[in-house]
C-alpha cells in the first residue's frame, strides 16, 4: 500500500509541475505579445492598446468624408507615422483642394494654418512643396509694434569708442563712453546703455525682419545684444554675441489668419512656425531655421497672456525644442498645468499636444503620465472620443520624437533648387538623388538607409526614429548569412481580442489545481490514509542471494536421519516462583530468511 501511495503522490506532483510551467510560459508569451509596440526616438513607452485599430479608424473616418483642410491635413500627418498603414488617396485629396495658382489652401480663400498643415503633410509624404513654402514665407507680417527693440553694447569702463549701425541703405554712428550711448540729439544720457530701433529709424518696426549691421571697430571685444521689451518689467533676448562686426535680423515677424492680414494671430503663427521648422529639418534647409523664420519672439512674448493654455504652450515648446533653444520657464509653465490626479492637461487634444511639445525635454516623467492618460482614454473602436482631431493628435503624440517621412508616390513634381531628402527624386536636377546629396547625409531619412548604426537607431537602419522597427526588419530576398541555414520566416499576426482575454482561463486552471491539492490533502493525508513520512521512508534492504550462498558454504551438511517419534509429554504445571514462558513468534523477516536458506540448500545439493 505504501508503494501505491508513493506512485499516486509522485504522479500528482509531476502533473502539477507541468501544468504550472505551461501556465507560466503562456503568460509570458501573452505578455510579450501585449507589450509589442512601435518605437521612435522618444516614444519608449510600450503601447497598451491596439495601435492598428486606431490608425484604421482614422483612415476609414476621413477617406470618404468631407472635412476641413486642417483636419484632413493633421489626419494625414498622423497616418504617415504608421509605415504599414494605409494613407493612399489622402495626398490626392489635399492636392484637389489646393489653390493651384497661389499654391495655398483652401482654394478660393487661403488661410495660413490650413496651408501650413497641408504643406507639412505633403512634405512628409515625399512631395515637393517649394512653392507652398514660398507662399508661407511671403505671408509673414511685421508684429510687436507696441514694444521697444534695443541694441545694447557692453564694452566695459574706459573702453570708449564708436559703433556704426547700417540698415536699409542708411547708417548712423554712435559714440560710447563707459558703456553709455551718446544719442544724436547730443550728450551722453545717464542710464542710456542702448540704441533703439526708433533711434535708427521709426520705419524699421514696420518692416518684416529688418536687417541691421553693427560695426564697433574702435571698441575692444564688445558684446552686442538685441532685446525686445514688451513692457517696462519684461524683456526677451533674441541674440547676444561678442564681436566687432555683427549682422542682426530682427525677429519681429508673425502670421495673420490669412493673406492679406493686418494683425498677428497666435494659432496661425504657431502652426506655420512649427510646420516650417519641420520642413527645414527634413530638407536640411538653413533658410528655415528659427532665427530666419523670425516669429519666436512674438510667440514667446504672447505667452504672458497664455500661461493657462496647454495647446499654446505645447506648440511653443515643440518649436523651441525642435530648434534647440528650449526655454526652461516655458517648459515649467506647461508642466504646472498638468493635473496630478490623472496626468492630463484637461482634454485629449490638449494632453496630446502638451505631451508632444514636451517630448525631447528633461520632463520625461510628465510625458509618460500624459501618454498613460491617452492610452487609458482610447475607445473600443480605436478612436479618442470619435474625434478626428483628437485621434490624430493622440497618434502623433504616441508616435513621439521626430516625424517620419513616407513616400506615397511622386505625382507631378516640378524641379526646384532644393533637394527633398527621402522622396526618391532628383529635385534640384543635379544628377544625384536624395541621400547621394551631401546636404542629405545628416538627414534623418537618409540615416535610416545608409547601412550604418547611427543617431538613435537600435540597430543598423532600424529602431529609434527610423520607420522600421528592428523586429520588423527582414533579410533581403535570397540573402543568407554565411554559416547559417535559411530558415522560414514566421509571419507575426496582430493579437486578437480573444488572445488578450485568456487570462481568466489561466486563473480558473490555477484555482482548479489549488482545489485539487486541498482535496488530496483533506481526503488522504489529513485522514491518515497516506502518511507522507512513509512515502519517502527508505525501505530496509533484505539479504541477497549471494549472502545466502556464502552462509551455506560454511554450514556443515547434515545427513538425513530417520524421524523419531516422540511421545507427547504431559503438560507440567508451572512451578511456583518461575514465570511461564512461551515460544516467541517468528517475524515475517525471519520466516523469509529461513525459506530463503532452505531454497539455497536445495540449490547447493543439486
Amino acid at each position: 500500500m505504501v508503494r501505491g501511495d508513493r506512485a499516486i503522490f509522485l504522479t500528482l506532483l509531476i502533473f502539477i509541475i507541468l501544468i504550472n510551467s505551461f501556465v507560466v510560459f503562456a503568460a509570458e508569451d501573452n505578455a510579450s505579445v501585449a507589450g509589442t509596440a512601435s518605437t521612435s526616438a522618444d516614444a519608449v513607452v510600450p503601447l497598451g492598446y491596439d495601435q492598428a485599430k486606431s490608425y484604421e479608424w482614422l483612415y476609414n473616418k476621413v477617406k470618404n468624408a468631407t472635412f476641413g483642410v486642417d483636419q484632413r491635413a493633421i489626419s494625414t500627418i498622423a497616418l504617415l507615422q504608421n509605415p504599414p498603414g494605409n494613407a493612399e488617396g489622402f495626398v490626392e485629396a489635399l492636392r484637389d483642394s489646393e489653390d493651384r495658382v497661389n499654391f495655398c489652401w483652401p482654394n478660393g480663400g487661403c488661410k495660413v494654418k490650413d496651408t501650413a498643415l497641408a504643406t507639412l503633410a505633403l512634405i512628409l509624404a515625399g512631395q515637393n512643396t517649394a512653392k507652398e513654402v514660398a507662399w508661407l514665407k511671403n505671408a509673414k507680417i511685421p508684429g510687436l509694434g507696441s514694444g521697444d527693440w534695443w541694441i545694447v553694447i557692453k564694452a566695459g569702463s574706459s573702453n570708449n569708442g564708436s559703433c556704426q549701425f547700417s540698415y536699409k541703405g542708411a547708417n548712423k554712428t554712435f559714440d560710447l563712453q563707459d558703456d553709455k550711448v551718446k544719442l544724436p540729439r547730443g550728450g551722453f544720457t545717464p542710464g542710456q546703455y542702448y540704441v533703439g530701433l526708433n533711434d535708427l529709424s521709426p520705419n524699421l518696426k514696420t518692416l518684416v525682419q529688418p536687417s541691421i549691421s553693427v560695426s564697433c571697430d574702435t571698441i575692444l571685444n564688445p558684446i552686442v545684444t538685441l532685446i525686445y521689451k514688451p513692457n517696462v518689467n519684461t524683456f526677451f533676448i533674441q541674440r547676444s554675441d561678442p564681436g566687432s562686426n555683427l549682422q542682426f535680423k530682427v525677429a519681429n515677424a508673425c502670421f495673420g489668419t490669412q493673406v492679406p492680414s493686418g494683425s498677428c494671430n497666435y494659432d496661425s503663427t504657431a502652426y506655420a512656425t512649427w510646420a516650417l521648422l519641420e520642413i527645414g529639418a527634413i530638407n536640411n534647409d538653413p533658410e528655415l531655421s528659427l532665427e530666419n523664420i523670425g516669429t519666436h519672439i512674438y510667440l514667446e512674448s504672447q505667452t504672458i497672456n497664455k500661461k493657462n493654455d496647454p495647446i499654446a504652450l505645447g506648440l511653443l515648446n515643440r518649436i523651441l525644442i525642435k530648434a534647440g533653444s528650449a526655454g526652461p520657464s516655458f517648459v515649467s509653465d506647461l508642466v504646472k498645468l498638468q493635473k496630478a490626479v490623472d496626468g492630463s492637461w484637461g482634454d485629449i487634444t490638449s494632453t496630446a499636444i502638451a505631451s508632444f511639445g514636451l517630448t525631447g525635454s528633461d520632463k520625461s516623467d510628465s510625458v509618460a503620465r500624459g501618454i498613460s492618460y491617452l492610452i487609458d482614454k482610447v475607445g473600443k473602436d480605436g478612436s479618442w472620443g470619435g474625434s478626428v482631431e483628437s485621434t490624430s493628435w493622440a497618434l502623433i503624440a504616441l508616435h513621439g520624437g521626430g516625424l517620419s517621412v513616407r513616400l506615397l508616390g511622386s505625382g507631378d513634381v516640378p524641379v526646384s533648387n532644393v533637394e527633398v531628402c527621402g522622396n526618391g527624386l532628383d529635385d534640384d536636377a543635379d544628377g544625384a538623388d536624395d541621400c547621394a546629396e551631401a546636404e542629405c547625409l545628416d538627414n534623418a531619412v537618409c540615416q535610416c538607409v545608409n547601412n550604418i548604426k547611427d543617431g538613435d537607431e537600435d540597430s543598423i537602419d532600424c529602431g529609434g526614429s527610423c520607420p522600421v522597427a528592428c523586429e520588423e526588419q527582414l533579410p533581403e530576398e535570397g540573402k543568407v548569412e554565411e554559416g547559417k541555414k535559411e530558415e522560414p520566416v514566421e509571419v507575426a499576426t496582430e493579437p486578437t481580442e480573444e488572445k488578450k482575454s485568456l487570462w481568466w482561463l489561466w486563473v480558473l486552471i490555477i484555482l482548479f489545481l489549488v482545489g485539487g491539492v486541498l482535496f488530496f490533502y483533506v481526503k488522504y493525508i489529513k485522514t491518515g490514509k497516506i502518511v507522507l513520512s512513509n512515502i519517502f521512508k527508505k525501505k530496509p534492504k533484505g539479504p541477497t542471494f549471494e549472502d545466502f550462498r556464502r552462509q551455506s558454504e560454511f554450514r556443515p551438511v547434515q545427513t538425513a536421519q530417520p524421524q523419531r517419534t516422540q511421545s507427547k509429554s504431559p503438560v507440567r504445571p508451572a512451578q511456583p516462583g518461575k514465570p511461564f514462558t512461551t515460544m516467541k513468534p517468528k517475524s515475517k523477516e525471519d520466516e523469509e530468511l529461513e525459506r530463503s536458506m532452505r531454497e539455497a540448500e536445495k540449490l547447493l545439493k543439486g
